[in-house]
């Protein structure tokens, strides 16, 4: 999500801005799939690409955990209203 919101801000125009795989801003090295797990790959790799040590920022980090928070807040609507609905 924080990527995609970088490359947003970064090209200026939405078209194409999301394009393409994920890569570092350092190395430009595709990120492989288990690095795509966001808050648990920043923690494994300590902030940081895996193959030149670029500084991954924390807002990057803070993104995804309020888009986590988010998605499990709905989560938990949708499921509260199916048993207020239901009981």
């Amino acid at each position: 999500m924080a990527v995609g919101v970088q490359r947003l801000l970064d090209s200026g125009v939405a078209s194409g801005a999301l394009r393409g795989r994920s890569h570092c801003l350092g190395c430009h090295r595709t990120l492989r799939w288990y690095e795509l797990v966001p808050i648990a790959s920043y923690a494994v790799q300590g902030g940081r690409c895996r193959v030149c040590g670029a500084r991954i920022g924390r807002e990057a980090l803070v993104v995804e955990m309020v888009g986590a928070a988010a998605g499990a807040l709905v989560v938990l609507g949708v499921v509260g209203l199916v048993v207020l609905l239901a009981g």
